[in-house]
């Protein structure tokens, strides 16, 4: 039997190399995009970000099998049901086979279809149908060997995850600033991404073969009743997947085929600050899925109740001081970084920002529904959102531009998911009303609110300009919010249980 580590070291282990993948990867991708932009070009970088979102809704995010998979490997995983873990995984590699056959199928198919999203005249000097190509190949290749990557997910070891992702973004990122320093060549660039796949990959697989050296050999056929149940978890994970994929990767399509390439790389510059924020947050749920999994499947609900509490708290805290430091700092940070060419204007830096705020309002809820198998419960509800979302986003970036596109993402998750999400969880997992849950949120939305209002002000007032300013402006978010979040919450059993955890001794 292959021991588990303990939660609490599996958390703490998962989250630093977690962190410390995240932290190289962040600077690496910013400076890959200065170089990017200084040797190709706004344009090439519309073009980077609209196949790269073309690839996300392709993929189905992994037709839900992902989430699927380790889901079903807790309670094998608990209880050291080798036999059945191996049957598991013979399954997921013949499923992940056939996925990646379909996605390189029907990505090719899409080729004559490139042209009609792109406004305007293209001026990049590349063949983009080559240039797409180069890119199904990167996304495909990971699925040939997706399925022992999962093993070490429901294993808890995510922390080995971290480190091969540490090594091959070096070696990406080396790579492709020497091509665009020493060639400019748009094909060598994308190309390097395959390769370095292809490393990442077959490091993952080797590495789980030889630490998991008990999961090896042939392996029976699952039972009638398991097949079923994977196949409902499944499909209901496919519907949420994609649901997610096409709300926010529809976005980029629709700036792309209305706005142009042009625009959708001046966003794309502000959607990788967002995105690296999501990564933030996504490190916290990442590391405590697998947790969450076993702790569920031991079915203490009142503990599941407490730590989900907590968790949350953690969330908003956090979430709420990224809201206030994209408000006061967004636009000084591109003009610093790039220049003032490259800004939005202010209104749609905000709604940026909001979106961002929602979508991680989500963040833990969505984990402990996950982790509790509950694809199924809301499983149409990810179908309205993108219908919603879509017809929204060309009605309203005909009027109001990306404005429009991002208003359309916020009205889309308010009426769907921000309400639906948690009732599911705490009907079917905690049992209880949900009541408590959204007077708890609006509590938390008007101390953040308060706070970004205070904060934003005074920022204002600063006399500076350009790096001081900044700086001092950076000072402020740090100190301001945080002193208001403390004051407002530091006698709730929240704050005590996490204060406690943290300055715990071990």
């Amino acid at each position: 039997m292959i021991p588990l580590p303990s939660r609490t070291k599996a958390v703490k282990n998962n989250t630093f190399f977690a962190a410390l993948a995240f932290i190289i990867k962040t600077i690496l991708m910013f400076i890959n995009r200065t170089f990017f932009i200084r040797y190709l070009g706004v344009e090439y970088l519309g073009l980077n970000n609209l196949f790269t979102n073309i690839l996300t809704i392709l993929s189905l995010a992994e037709l839900g099998l992902g989430n699927a998979i380790v889901y079903s490997m807790y309670k094998p995983v608990s209880e050291g049901n080798i036999s059945k873990i191996k049957s598991l995984l013979s399954l997921y590699k013949k499923f992940y086979y056939i996925i990646g056959t379909i996605i390189l199928a029907v990505g090719l198919s899409l080729l004559p279809a490139l042209p009609f999203l792109m406004e305007g005249e293209v001026t990049v000097q590349a063949n983009i149908y080559v240039i797409y190509v180069i890119f199904i190949l990167s996304n495909v290749v990971g699925y040939y060997f997706a399925h022992r990557r999962a093993l070490i997910f429901a294993y808890q070891r995510n922390d080995i995850e971290s480190k091969v992702s540490m090594i091959t973004q070096i070696i990406l990122s080396a790579l492709q600033i020497l091509l665009l320093v020493t060639t400019k060549n748009y094909y060598l660039y994308t190309g390097a991404v395959v390769l370095t796949t292809i490393i990442d990959s077959v490091l993952i697989y080797i590495i789980s073969y030889k630490l998991f050296n008990d999961i090896r050999g042939s392996s029976i056929p699952l039972e009638e009743e398991d097949l079923k149940e994977i196949k409902k978890n499944t499909k209901a994970m496919f519907i949420h997947k994609v649901g997610g994929a096409l709300v926010f990767s529809t976005d980029h399509i629709i700036i792309s085929s209305f706005l142009g390439l042009a625009v959708l790389g001046i966003y794309s510059n502000y959607n990788l600050v967002i995105n690296t924020l999501v990564s933030i947050f996504g490190l916290l749920a990442t590391a405590i899925s697998s947790t969450v999994g076993n702790l569920i499947v031991e079915g203490d609900k009142k503990k599941i109740h407490q730590i989900f509490n907590v968790f949350n708290f953690c969330q908003f805290w956090l979430a709420g001081f990224a809201l206030i430091s994209l408000v006061v700092l967004f636009q000084d940070f591109i003009e610093l970084w790039l220049d003032s060419s490259y800004l939005l204007d202010f209104n749609t830096m905000l709604v940026i920002a909001i979106a961002f705020f929602i979508r991680q309002m989500r963040g833990i809820v969505n984990v402990f529904k996950d982790s509790a198998g509950l694809f199924v419960k809301d499983r149409i509800k990810p179908v309205f959102e993108v219908l919603i979302n879509i017809a929204l986003d060309i009605i309203l970036v005909q009027v109001w531009g990306v404005f429009g596109v991002l208003i359309a993402t916020i009205i889309s998750s308010i009426v769907t998911s921000l309400w639906i999400e948690p009732f599911v969880l705490f009907k079917y997992l905690f049992n209880q009303k949900v009541t408590s849950y959204f007077l708890r949120i609006l509590i938390y939305v008007i101390i953040i609110f308060t706070s970004l209002v205070g904060t934003y002000f005074l920022a204002k007032l600063l006399p500076f300009s350009g790096v001081t300013n900044f700086v001092l402006k950076i000072l402020i978010c740090i100190v301001v919010p945080n002193i208001i979040f403390f004051l407002a919450s530091f006698k709730t059993k929240e704050f005590k249980s996490l204060s406690n955890k943290v300055f715990r001794r071990t």
